[in-house]
């Protein structure tokens, strides 16, 4: 599974695709999921992408325990002065 940048289905409602692996995230045995935490994830991190790291770590504890997950530990937020296309990777969603 290949990604540019943006992963939430809100940057491009109409494809269904992205839809998918946004519903995707909550299974915690889906390819999403382990394409999330086993590539995206070590390859944002080695890059310096990341905004904040305590989030990814919190959502990687709750899809693996099956526990409620949190609706701040999914969204995410501007970061950064300048294009959107260079800012750092602050949500889930």
């Amino acid at each position: 599974m290949k990604m540019k940048r943006t992963f939430g289905w809100i940057q491009n409602p109409a494809n269904s695709l992205t839809l998918q692996r946004v519903v995707a995230i909550f299974e915690p045995r889906s390819k999403v999921v382990d394409w999330l935490l086993n590539e995206r994830l070590p390859m944002l991190q080695h890059n310096g992408l990341l905004h904040d790291l305590d989030k990814w770590k919190k959502y990687a504890a709750m899809i693996r325990s099956g526990g409620p997950m949190q609706y701040s530990i999914l969204k995410g937020k501007g970061c950064g002065t300048g294009k959107r296309a260079a800012a750092k990777c602050s949500g889930i969603v």
